[in-house]
């Protein structure tokens, strides 16, 4: 059995980074506390855009719209021919962009009720900013408890899982599990 590829494997077979760049980084990453991509954004072995990219083009390979080696290439192309996203799969003949895609974290919140605009936009900002996932920046500004995050990314996992088949169906189970939170323990 293959070990999962990583994002630093997606980084490393489009040739972006060398091995050995990423077996310098995972150390000092883990001495610093930081996650991998960050330190690899503030070393300047790879731009924010880019990363940007990669995140992109490696949720696709996890929620199995597309190959690990077919991200690849559409990666080589955005950092190498500067093209977006979007062209670099259509480049690849990918289909990608055309398929259903999972609910995304800030709207889900925003549909449940647990968020705005303002502070989907600002936790955006900041998550960009900080180059940190957004369910670290909900939580970080106070705008979203860990557990309400926890569960939204619970929804998720579970239509990549095929237990939830809609994003309807995400956002209503997350209304649920907000209500549940807010009556608190059922006593008997």
């Amino acid at each position: 059995m293959s070990a999962e590829k990583t994002l630093g494997d997606l980084l490393v077979q489009s040739g972006r980074i060398s091995v050995s760049c990423l077996q310098e980084i995972v150390p000092l990453s883990k001495q610093l506390g930081m996650p991998v991509r960050q330190v690899l954004i503030h070393s300047g072995d790879i731009s924010k855009n880019q990363m940007y990219a990669a995140l992109e083009l490696f949720a696709l390979v996890g929620e199995s719209f597309m190959s690990f080696e077919s991200a690849a290439k559409a990666f080589r192309l955005v950092w190498e021919s500067n093209l977006e996203v979007s062209a670099a799969l259509e480049e690849v003949g990918c289909n990608a962009a055309k398929q259903p895609r999972l609910i995304r974290l800030g709207d889900m919140l925003m549909q449940a009720g647990c968020i705005d605009q303002w502070q989907l936009q600002e936790s955006l900002r900041v998550s960009k900013d900080a180059a940190c996932p957004l369910g670290h920046s909900l939580i970080l500004l106070g705008f979203v408890p860990p557990a309400i995050v926890g569960a939204a990314l619970t929804m998720q996992q579970l239509m990549r899982d095929k237990t939830i088949l809609t994003s309807q169906e995400a956002v209503m189970r997350l209304r649920d599990v907000i209500d549940t939170k807010r009556k608190g323990p059922v006593r008997a």
